[in-house]
């Protein structure tokens, strides 16, 4: 355990160099709302979905700070560049990669909606049909191999293809991208290509390649395209295959894996939904009504940065608490098993909701505030991590349904207005 500890000290030295740089820069001079006081307060509201006041009285009720209003909390955070946020959460990334590296990078890509305040139209914000929100975009490159959030940026356009275009040059050029259907487009891949950068997309059943190379393919299958860029042809994959006799149809850049494995690692891709779904219910991310563009930011960058902190304590809890009965523990989709060059079946899955509550309500804080480091505590904490992880049970799915009955906000907006009797 003095290994485990050891570990979680330097995470500490981090943190506490991070948040001293923050306070120099934002010539914080008032000792109650230092970072290292103001962080812990923001994770442990957007986690609890309680307000600033009830976090601050939880987390320090002992003390002098419980009695901060959340006027001060807010009036001080609105002096930090979002920029800052950011910068914690790529620390929290690297302090992940450096320990865990993975010699495989697949990396997932996709967008979701989030809710703004309408004053956000100001912004450039779209405003939504019944002009009672705005509408935000993320945009989010997840790891599939670490389970790890990559980067996440909110954009103002629906455009998806744009969001990627817009960060392209920040992005590792060493990694296999993966795409839903919405983002192809001849324009899209050819910036793919001339910025080097390996992709599998999905492809629409009636888009021209689909059309010419896979469409008459009765059984799976992976076939040559000759993708003509700039008066010169290329060479790309396509992939066919069936999922209850519905057809699925992929192009890709890359030769180096099988049909199954192309198969496996588009439908990996989920684990990026399933991050969008942490971000709306775990970290009451639906929604954000801050009138200052700042703060939605900040409260971005800090999901990132707690779920990449979840994912690094419970991977540290499986390395210093082993599973009994010495299977094999992987903390995501077991659809992309090959990834981990190997061949068992009995996959572990963790627990992210309970493993979430635990990190950031009691681990987080000990890493965070001054003297409130309890070595046994922790012990006693990152073993019931440990014990998180469920068994995963292959091949059982479960439909998506619609939720009936619909919502109030269903009957009552939209359809008294589209649909009146």
């Amino acid at each position: 355990m003095h290994t485990m500890h050891k570990v979680l000290n330097n995470i500490r030295c981090k943190f506490k160099n991070v948040f001293s740089f923050i306070d120099d820069v934002s010539h914080k001079k008032t000792i109650l709302n230092k970072t290292n006081n103001i962080i812990p307060i923001c994770c442990k509201r957007l986690l609890n979905g309680c307000g600033y006041k009830s976090a601050i009285n939880k987390l320090y009720l002992d003390t002098d700070m419980h009695k901060t209003t959340r006027q001060a909390v807010t009036k001080y955070r609105s002096k930090i560049e979002s920029s800052y946020f950011e910068y914690l959460h790529k620390i929290m990334l690297d302090i992940y990669t450096s320990r865990y590296p993975s010699k495989k990078k697949y990396y997932a890509v996709d967008v979701s909606t989030i809710r703004l305040s309408k004053k956000q139209a100001k912004n450039g914000y779209p405003l939504t049909k019944m002009k009672r929100y705005c509408n935000g975009y993320l945009t989010s490159i997840y790891d599939i191999s670490s389970g790890t959030i990559i980067s996440t940026h909110i954009s103002k356009t629906i455009d998806d293809r744009q969001h990627f275009i817009d960060i392209i040059k920040k992005i590792d050029k060493n990694g296999l991208y993966i795409f839903d259907r919405g983002y192809i487009s001849n324009k899209f891949i050819d910036t793919l290509l001339n910025n080097n950068i390996n992709f599998i997309i999905r492809m629409i059943e009636n888009k021209n390649y689909a059309k010419k190379y896979l469409k008459n393919l009765t059984t799976e299958q992976m076939v040559d395209i000759d993708y003509k860029k700039n008066d010169t042809f290329i060479k790309l994959r396509g992939i066919k295959y069936f999922i209850d006799d519905s057809p699925f149809y992929l192009i890709t850049s890359n030769f180096n894996h099988t049909l199954t494995e192309y198969k496996q690692l588009y439908h990996g891709r989920w684990v990026v939904e399933e991050y969008f779904k942490i971000v709306k219910h775990t970290y009451n991310g639906k929604r954000y009504m801050y009138v200052d563009e700042n703060l939605i930011l900040q409260d971005i960058h800090l999901i990132s940065f707690m779920h990449n902190l979840v994912r690094f304590i419970s991977k540290l809890s499986i390395e210093f608490y082993p599973n009994k009965k010495g299977k094999l523990i992987i903390p995501h989709n077991p659809l992309t098993l090959f990834i981990f060059d190997t061949s068992k079946k009995d996959t572990y899955k963790l627990d992210y909701n309970n493993s979430a509550d635990l990190v950031i309500n009691y681990i987080f804080p000990m890493l965070m505030l001054l003297n409130n480091y309890n070595s046994s505590k922790l012990d006693k904490i990152v073993n019931i991590i440990a014990d998180t992880y469920f068994l995963i049970i292959n091949n059982r799915h479960q439909d998506r349904v619609a939720i009936f009955p619909p919502s109030i906000w269903y009957f009552r907006c939209y359809m008294s207005k589209y649909n009146p009797p």
